[in-house]
């Protein structure tokens, strides 16, 4: 890759309609225009540069010996370690704590929906219980109030099953 050494350079090739000289001593390396000094002599001055090939499939890449690894050992000291091995539930400390309740807990079950009382009614109806739909019924006319559609359900199943 060093240009060869010649003791006198080529004077500058004067520009013609030619886009290169003729005068190659080989075809492969490609001529180089000669310094700027002027000389006497015509040698020209090549660098013999091949560059290397952009194609990806020119040669298969091979992996760095200096990449990092991990090397298992099987040994007798890792089956001697597996029974103190235990899960780590074992391992916790467990408190039972208790706390004053606050107000804002719950004393009950919520209150099911007024919808979702005449649709339990409507079970127990279904069942032969009258008794247990009619309960639930007067519920749903408790919690319904100022919903008339609700309310008109209720009545008109207390009325359709004399209840």
């Amino acid at each position: 890759p060093e240009p060869e050494p010649e003791p006198e350079p080529e004077p500058e090739p004067e520009p013609e309609p030619e886009p290169e000289p003729e005068p190659e001593p080989e075809p492969e390396p490609e001529p180089v225009s000669s310094s700027p000094t002027g000389g006497a002599d015509d040698t020209p001055r090549v660098i013999d540069y091949r560059p290397p090939a952009l194609e990806p499939s020119a040669a298969p890449r091979e992996e760095t010996p200096m990449q990092p690894s991990v090397e298992f050992e099987s040994s007798e000291p890792a089956v001697a370690e597996s029974p103190s091995v235990r899960p780590p539930e074992e391992e916790w400390e467990v408190e039972e704590v208790a706390f004053e309740p606050l107000h804002l807990d719950n004393e009950g079950p919520a209150a099911a929906s007024p919808q979702a009382l005449l649709d339990a009614a409507r079970q127990r109806l279904d069942q032969g219980q009258p008794q247990a739909a009619r309960s639930l019924l007067d519920q749903a006319l408790d919690e319904a109030r100022g919903d008339g559609q609700l309310e008109a359900e209720a009545r008109r199943l207390i009325a359709q099953h004399d209840l």
